[in-house]
């Protein structure tokens, strides 16, 4: 294979991986296993309004808002913790304290020994989407109410 994008033993190199990660419109995660934040990418600091100096050795609840219920935390980490991805939507807070839904796939990282040694999350902004979809159902059930109401 003779392309540019490979070295010599067939493998793209990381400076190559860095930034196509940090080019993605996805926000990037990537912490212990306290979920302590040790690197985020551009895309998270632009969501978040937070600097990567800011993120970097802060628990990954610097984005809570509380709305989260404890239930799903505990299913999370219990997913987590047997070693498989979790995917679900949580509502966090930006550094400014705007709401954001998001869409969040975190998956553990394991060592060559099978053990969790951190997790990499990444997150895709769903709000303008969520509030879409409020405002149609809403609209759904207005209709649904008018025309009920009429016969």
């Amino acid at each position: 294979m003779n392309n540019e994008l490979f070295d010599k033993e067939g493998k793209i190199p990381s400076a190559i991986i860095m930034d196509a990660i940090n080019l993605v419109s996805s926000g990037i995660m990537v912490t212990d296993i306290d979920a302590n934040i040790v690197w985020v990418n551009d895309f998270l600091c632009e969501l978040t309004k937070y600097s990567h100096e800011e993120l970097i050795g802060k628990n990954a609840s610097i984005f809570s808002n509380g709305d989260n219920p404890r239930k799903k935390y505990d299913k999370m980490w219990n997913i987590l913790l047997s070693k498989t991805s979790w995917m679900g939507k949580l509502t966090n807070k930006k550094k400014d304290g705007t709401i954001y839904r998001e869409l969040s796939t975190i998956s553990p990282i394991l060592s060559k020994k099978n053990i969790i040694i951190g997790y990499i999350g990444i997150q895709q902004d769903i709000t303008v989407e969520d509030n879409l979809r409020s405002k149609l159902v809403n609209k759904a059930e207005e209709m649904s109410k008018e025309i009920n109401g009429k016969s």
